[in-house]
């Protein structure tokens, strides 16, 4: 996951300049802020054509001199990385999984991610570290269904 990375690069500078705090943001594809394109030097919004698009253009909504009108950060979603890392990197009860009492946006298909590491060991009989080396795929998705984290 790449908002990992920016929190942690994000905490890393702000331990080296503790009077500076920097934002990690979390843009979601064709939400982007005026800000957020404004960052990417030739930025084209027609290209973004066949792929999504902006909503914007999808609407046309343009100001009165035809320039595109962006929302707030708050109208577009745009969420705070720091804010979203706690969302995703909490750890829960096997028994939470499975009676689904976890944050909206979990990857379903990967609960095992989000449990516990003494629920993990006791629900598969393995360490997370032999689960992702010498587990195949097929067999991952096998164990999920049988455990009733699917």
């Amino acid at each position: 996951m790449g908002i990992d990375f920016a929190v942690q690069y994000a905490d890393l500078i702000e331990s080296q300049k503790p009077n500076e705090k920097i934002e990690v943001k979390v843009v979601k594809k064709g939400n982007e802020t005026e800000e957020f394109i404004g960052l990417f030097f030739g930025w084209d919004l027609k290209s973004e054509k066949g792929v999504g698009g902006r909503k914007e253009e999808k609407e046309g909504k343009r100001d009165s001199k035809g320039r595109w009108e962006f929302g707030s950060e708050k109208e577009l979603g745009v969420q705070d990385g720091r804010e979203v890392m706690r969302m995703f990197g909490k750890k829960y009860k096997y028994e939470e999984l499975v009676r689904k009492e976890y944050v909206s946006g979990l990857d379903v298909s990967r609960l095992e991610m989000y449990l516990e590491d003494d629920d993990f060991e006791k629900v598969f009989r393995m360490t997370r570290d032999e689960w992702e080396n010498n587990v195949p795929e097929w067999k991952k998705m096998k164990m999920r269904k049988e455990t009733r984290l699917f």
